[in-house]
């Protein structure tokens, strides 16, 4: 299998820095790297999807998650009003199949409980990822439940309603010139590693974080075997999950 980079603009919000294409047995697997609800991403995302035309959009989301995405999409405003990247890029591709990739699922849950057991992990640690653990789950039941009443109700749900989920608010909108946006995500990006790097991160969120790119990328392998597929997953998992998918397939 061979990685490579592609730059489908000259739009700055396409820049390759954002967008990688790694080949599984002939098939595309186009990774898309996002700052979540930046209206530059919602653009890459949708823009991306559209020119691919997928057979699966997969998203950086856990799959109970899915359908409350998909309702936001479904809305009469395009963009969509809610759901930032994930709803723009599934709006984009209505044909295409919609999947959540991220944890909780059972394949995340076998592989952290595999690596707690292997590399002896401290107590301490234990207990903070099993408070992670049961968080994202109750935030998936969360989005499952509010897709539900949404549905039987007949009503509008706003991402604010929802506690964690909801929307991040930027320096840039829609309307601003497509250099002002790319500008703006990508200083929100060095400020974010700014930040990341000035502290040493606690060994639970390095596992956590670990066993979730592991996740995505065999999910992302997975599903290629289906035809193309778009993934949009944060800026942060980018790299890390291209790597994984073709050192996955140099280990076959």
């Amino acid at each position: 299998m061979e990685e490579r980079q592609t730059h489908i603009a000259d739009d700055p919000r396409l820049d390759e820095e954002y967008v990688r294409v790694v080949d599984v047995d002939g098939t595309d697997v186009v990774l898309v790297g996002v700052v979540h609800d930046h209206p530059a991403s919602m653009f890459r995302a949708s823009t991306v999807a559209r020119a691919v035309d997928p057979a699966t959009v997969a998203l950086e989301l856990p799959a109970l998650a899915v359908p409350l995405f998909r309702r936001f999409a479904d809305g009469e405003s395009t963009p969509p009003r809610q759901g930032g990247e994930m709803s723009a890029s599934i709006q984009a591709a209505p044909s295409a199949r919609t999947v959540g990739i991220d944890a909780p699922n059972l394949h995340y849950l076998r592989t952290l409980a595999t690596k707690l057991v292997a590399e002896s992990v401290p107590a301490g640690t234990i207990r903070a990822v099993a408070r992670d653990v049961w968080g994202s789950v109750r935030q998936s039941l969360r989005y499952w439940t509010a897709a539900r009443f949404a549905a039987a109700a007949s009503v509008a749900l706003r991402t604010d309603s929802l506690g964690d989920v909801s929307a991040l608010s930027h320096g840039v909108d829609a309307t601003d010139p497509p250099e002002e946006q790319a500008a703006d995500e990508s200083k929100h990006i060095r400020r974010h590693y700014s930040l990341l790097n000035a502290v040493e991160r606690p060994e639970a969120i390095q596992l956590v974080d670990e066993t979730r790119e592991e996740t995505m990328a065999h999910k992302l392998e997975r599903l290629s075997g289906d035809g193309p597929v778009v993934g949009v997953v944060g800026y942060d998992h980018l790299a890390e999950i291209a790597d994984l998918i073709e050192d996955s397939s140099h280990a076959r």
